[in-house]
């Protein structure tokens, strides 16, 4: 089974309509594509890491975060997958 796109499960309101919902203290979780939310973790590493995060970074012309972001998603998929086995 296809598994449906965010806009065609939830209806589409203006930013306008949006706004004066929010405004309003109505609910908006409907409008909300929760499962493409992201959610800010800070954690602390050890400087040698970083640096040899900052090297990986520089030789694929990232930024550390985009290098953080794109290992850690590999992670999980990998992990995801051998779930699924």
């Amino acid at each position: 089974m296809k598994k449906k796109k965010f806009t065609e499960i939830h209806k589409k309101i203006t930013a306008n309509e949006f706004d004066d919902k929010f405004d309003k203290g109505e609910d908006l979780s409907e409008h909300l594509d929760w499962e493409n939310a992201t959610k800010r973790i800070p954690f602390d590493l050890p400087i040698w890491a970083v640096k040899k995060i900052d090297q990986e970074a520089a030789r694929r012309g990232m930024t550390r975060q985009s290098v953080i972001k794109n290992w850690v998603i590999d992670k999980v998929d990998e992990l995801t997958e051998k779930q699924a086995v």
